[in-house]
């Protein structure tokens, strides 16, 4: 495994299409537009997603996926997680048809050392709706914190 993910900069990007078949945050392999999945001790840190549209066709996606879960890669499986730090989703929109799409945004960590933390999501918008802490699409679980809403 790699042992960071850094300095990422992703912008103005349309996303059009995603998966029909859905498969929430608990699950090994959910759908998800943005994974931000640290493994094998990884540490991904300075994340920057900006000016994003996300056109939805009216069936279920999760949107973001920030969870530090053991995976595996090449046959191997690791013991361990990793951390996720200072990540920034800023004039995220979420727009088309609603029908079922819910858009769960999941920030789980897996212990005190594979840990969520300071993610700022600034501007996201859901139908014409700001994005907030107490949205029924936010999961802030456990050791995830320092996640911002502005």
């Amino acid at each position: 495994a790699a042992e960071a993910i850094h300095n990422i900069r992703a912008r103005n990007i349309d996303v059009l299409y995603y998966s029909k078949n859905v498969r929430g945050p608990d699950e090994f392999w959910a759908n998800v537009i943005f994974w931000l999945q640290p493994s094998g001790g990884m540490e991904m840190y300075d994340l920057h997603f900006e000016d994003i549209r996300v056109k939805t066709c009216g069936l279920d996606t999760v949107v973001v996926q920030a969870k530090a879960q053991c995976c595996g890669v090449g046959g191997t499986k690791y013991e361990n997680a990793g951390s996720l730090r200072d990540v920034t989703f800023k004039n995220i929109s979420i727009d088309g048809v609603k029908d079922n799409f819910k858009g769960v945004m999941n920030f789980q960590g897996r212990n005190e050392k594979e840990t969520i933390r300071g993610i700022t999501l600034e501007n996201v918008t859901y139908f014409g709706e700001k994005i907030t802490r107490e949205s029924p699409c936010v999961m802030v679980r456990e050791f995830a914190s320092d996640i911002v809403f502005k």
